[in-house]
């Protein structure tokens, strides 16, 4: 027994009208019918849907502000970007993009930018600075070889006089094959990386054979070359990469040993690792140059300038073979005062 509604009218007005059935004894009952006219609901309806209306155009109103505010500062902050990023030339890489609050994707990407402008900006002053450097250094012997010639062609000299000439000629000729082929080396290692091909090599018996190709240079020098390998290990290394590695610094030692002094190449194994020592008894890199001297055209005191026969470039190449082999290399005093460079490579 549920209640029913109804609608009916009533002399012309509306009524709304409940009906609740009462159950009577032998199937006989009642009901209770309350009901109400329903002129004051519909005299609200118009109200109420000007209400509505209102409310309506007052929420797009304010969803609009706020979606144009969400907006701005959405955009506005991309709109910066851009116009900073039209600022940013090649010679203008000092400009940053601006600094965002927070950690949003806004503000990583900005910190990303910068760290990448960063970047590109190094990488163009070391390019800017291997050029000068190059030129500087190719510009030299030009200028060497220009003026030998010039002042022998002055007047008739002896065969003796042109010979000197010739020799000196030569040493400035080789000079140039030299830094020419090792700026190629470089350019290749730059552009593409360095492809090894890695054998496995009993490391004294393989850095005995290096060393002892020098040997006639450095005696002839007057030094001395003593070896001391003890690392009884096998390596996995490229050996013609590894070996321009150690000829670079077996001449570094022979050029900077005194006469009469000791060129001297060690091995070990330390843990995972295995090293290998090229010691001279020069004067000894400064604290101070440990790093610098292996950057490409470093020039440090007199000791290290190119009276030596250097190029400025082999302790640079010696680290990028060194650490394509997934290994290092750092200078550091030896006991007699002189130099020591370490190689070291996983075993």
């Amino acid at each position: 027994h549920h209640p029913d509604f109804h609608t009916a009218r009533f002399g012309g007005e509306l009524y709304r009208f409940v009906l609740y059935p009462l159950p009577g004894p032998l199937g006989l009952g009642g009901a209770i019918v309350v009901g109400a006219p329903l002129r004051p609901v519909t005299a609200l309806l118009p109200r109420i849907f000007q209400l509505s209306l209102w409310a309506g155009l007052a929420s797009a109103l304010l969803a609009g502000l706020l979606g144009w505010l969400l907006a701005r500062s959405v955009v506005a902050p991309v709109e910066e970007i851009a116009l900073t990023a039209r600022q940013i030339g090649e010679h203008n890489l000092a400009v940053r993009m601006p600094a965002m609050a927070g950690n949003d994707e806004l503000a990583r990407l900005t910190a990303s930018l910068n760290a990448m402008l960063d970047r590109l900006a190094r990488s163009l002053e070391l390019q800017r600075r291997f050029l000068s450097d190059a030129s500087h250094e190719i510009r030299t012997p030009i200028t060497i070889l220009k003026g030998n010639l010039e002042v022998t062609l002055r007047r008739p000299r002896s065969a003796e006089a042109y010979r000197d000439c010739l020799l000196t000629l030569k040493e400035e000729v080789d000079h140039l094959e030299r830094l020419a082929e090792q700026l190629l080396w470089l350019a290749r290692a730059d552009a593409a990386g360095l492809e090894l091909a890695r054998e496995a090599v009993a490391l004294d018996g393989w850095v005995a054979q290096v060393a002892e190709r020098h040997r006639p240079a450095v005696e002839a020098a007057g030094r001395r070359l003593e070896l001391a390998l003890a690392s009884e290990a096998t390596v996995e290394l490229d050996p013609a990469r590894m070996q321009q590695c150690l000829d670079n610094l077996l001449a570094n030692a022979r050029r900077f040993t005194p006469e009469r002094g000791a060129v001297r190449v060690a091995t070990r194994r330390l843990g995972p690792a295995v090293e290998i020592a090229v010691e001279d008894e020069g004067p000894g890199v400064p604290e101070a140059e440990r790093e610098a001297v292996f950057h490409r055209f470093f020039r440090g005191d007199d000791a290290r300038n190119r009276a030596h026969g250097g190029s400025g470039l082999g302790l640079a190449i010696a680290r990028e073979i060194a650490r394509a082999h997934g290994g290092d290399l750092w200078v550091e005093t030896a006991a007699s005062g002189g130099a020591r460079f370490v190689v070291r490579l996983p075993a």
